[in-house]
């Protein structure tokens, strides 16, 4: 869901996870929760999720407006929903990509 516009020094991440046997619905409880979360955090430009078939398999997107909106999210995730999360998936790839766009003068 993107709902800021993109800015010139952006920073991503793209998570991939196994949603642990049976933890389905904490999952989506979790990932609901941290999505609300992020609606309202100043450097958060976008995200999104992707659920496979089967519902095993969840890939998720972040994008932030910098380093440092993505260090003050990953702060509050550490604070607020870390356990949870953890607890309903198993992180199984992980990317991350910081671009500096140059103007044309």
């Amino acid at each position: 869901m993107y709902k800021k516009p993109v800015q010139a020094d952006d920073t991503f991440w793209r998570l991939e996870v196994n949603i642990n046997p049976g933890k389905l619905d904490d999952f989506i409880a979790v990932a609901h929760d941290l999505f609300r979360t992020m609606d309202g955090e100043a450097g958060t430009l976008g995200y999104g999720d992707y659920l496979n078939d089967d519902k095993t398999v969840c890939h998720i997107h972040e994008h932030y407006r910098d380093s440092e909106g993505l260090k003050s999210h990953a702060d509050n995730f550490g604070k607020v929903f870390a356990m949870r999360f953890m607890a309903a998936c198993t992180p199984t790839s992980f990317f991350t990509e910081h671009r500096t766009l140059q103007r044309k003068r």
